[in-house]
C-alpha cells in the first residue's frame, strides 16, 4: 500500500481474511520489506511476518543487514515469535540491480566456495552465510526462516537447502 487509503484497504483485508480463515485453522501470513514501516495493527492479524532481508544496496543480503532488518522489525512492534528472516537463493549483479542470476546458475558458472557470498560481480548468500543467519534466527527466537526462491537452489552436494536443514537441526 502507498496511500492511506490504499493501508486502510490492506487492513480491512487483513481483518477479513483473518475472520475467515480462523474457523478454517489456516494461517493468514504477509511479506514486507523492513525498510517500509509496518503498522502495528497489521501484525495483530497475521500469524506471521515474512521479513524480505534482501535485495537492499549492492550487496543486496548480508548478515549484517539480516541484524539490522530484524532489530528494525522487532522496533516496530513486530512479535519475534511471529518473524521469519527471508533468505536469497539467488545472486543479484553488483553492477546492473537488474541483472539477478538463480544460485544454481552462479554456482555452475563460478563455482564459489562454501564461505564466499561473490563471484563473476554477483552477491548472494553462500552456505556459510546462510548458516549464520540461521543461527541469528535461533538465537534471537525468530518463528524460523523463508526462502525466495526454492527453484533457484543447486541439487546434489551444492543445495543451499541441504546447508539449511543441517543447521536447522543443529544448535
Amino acid at each position: 500500500p502507498r496511500t492511506p487509503k490504499e493501508e486502510a484497504s490492506f487492513d480491512h483485508l487483513l481483518r477479513e481474511t483473518r475472520r475467515l480463515f480462523v474457523p478454517k485453522h489456516r494461517t493468514v501470513e504477509i511479506a514486507v520489506n523492513p525498510a517500509r514501516p509496518l503498522p502495528r495493527d497489521w501484525t495483530v492479524n497475521v500469524d506471521a511476518v515474512h521479513v524480505m532481508s534482501y535485495d537492499n544496496g549492492l550487496r543486496h543480503a548480508t548478515y549484517a543487514q539480516a541484524e539490522v532488518d530484524v532489530a528494525t522489525m522487532a522496533k516496530q512492534g513486530v512479535p519475534l515469535k511471529k518473524l521469519l528472516l527471508g533468505l536469497p537463493f539467488y545472486g543479484r549483479s553488483m553492477t546492473n540491480r537488474g541483472h539477478t542470476k538463480t544460485y544454481a546458475e552462479i554456482k555452475s558458472l563460478f563455482r564459489p566456495k562454501q564461505d564466499q557470498d561473490e563471484a563473476g560481480g554477483f552477491y548472494f548468500n553462500g552456505p556459510d552465510t546462510l548458516a549464520k543467519k540461521v543461527k541469528l534466527a535461533k538465537k534471537r527466537g525468530l518463528a524460523g526462516v523463508m526462502i525466495w526462491e526454492i527453484g533457484q537452489d543447486a541439487k546434489g552436494k551444492d543445495s543451499l537447502l541441504s546447508t539449511l536443514r543441517a543447521h536447522a537441526k543443529n544448535p
